[in-house]
């Protein structure tokens, strides 16, 4: 192998990580526009906190996608603490989705205003604790993995909240797979449970991560979508 080869496979490696996340970013952003489609056409608390959700996915992995072209710096890091910020403000919301589902499913104990009321101070719970335990005292440092540039945290934390809301979202799409007969929430809910969990020390990165909150997003997507009869 002469230095030509070694340079053209070192080129396509530090290349793999941008074709990774523009992949992403475009996943995201059509599963958005998707979605802003569909609240157009029946507008509802659940598909605008989705919006919300998957507009914060699309700036996530865009910033990433960007990283090294904007280079390391105080202006790339507050990006990417926005990038934490909406993880930690916009993850929480999606109880209010499941919520809407759990409404659909029509189990005996949900007919009550206790639930809804829940529902509303836990996701605010967890989104104070957020802020309180983690945002307030963010402090990154730049990575770089696969051609990519971002900032993250110099002590990682539990991301109890983010957990929790996604076994929540698991239980209640487990619920309308066996009332309406469909198990796409329950299984985007478990991939990104799963996915989730592989170290970002392996070959692959924290691109298994991202991964798996495109088909995340699409399965909340597609439920709602399925809810509005577009299936």
């Amino acid at each position: 192998m002469n230095h030509s080869d070694i340079s053209i496979g070192s080129s396509n490696k530090q290349s793999m990580g941008k074709i990774i996340y523009a992949a992403y970013t475009i996943a995201h952003t059509l599963t958005l526009a998707w979605t802003i489609w569909l609240f157009l056409a029946a507008p509802s608390l659940s598909l605008a906190v989705l919006i919300l959700v998957l507009a914060g996915l699309v700036y996530d992995n865009l910033i990433i996608y960007m990283g090294d072209w904007l280079q390391a710096g105080e202006r790339l890091e507050a990006l990417n603490k926005g990038r934490y910020w909406c993880h930690g403000l916009l993850s929480p919301l999606l109880l209010l989705v499941a919520l809407q589902v759990l409404h659909r499913t029509g189990v005996s104990w949900d007919h009550s205003l206790w639930i809804d009321w829940f529902a509303v101070g836990l996701t605010l719970c967890l989104i104070l604790v957020e802020v309180t335990s983690r945002m307030v005292k963010l402090s990154l440092k730049p990575v770089t993995f696969a051609g990519t540039l971002r900032y993250k945290e110099v002590m990682p934390s539990r991301e109890f909240p983010v957990i929790l809301v996604i076994v929540l979202v698991g239980i209640v799409g487990g619920m309308a797979w066996q009332s309406l007969h469909w198990p796409w929430m329950f299984w985007g809910a478990l991939i990104m449970m799963v996915g989730s969990a592989v170290p970002p020390t392996t070959k692959a990165g924290p691109s298994i991560g991202s991964g798996v909150e495109v088909l995340f997003g699409l399965s909340l997507a597609a439920t709602q979508a399925w809810f509005l009869g577009a299936f």
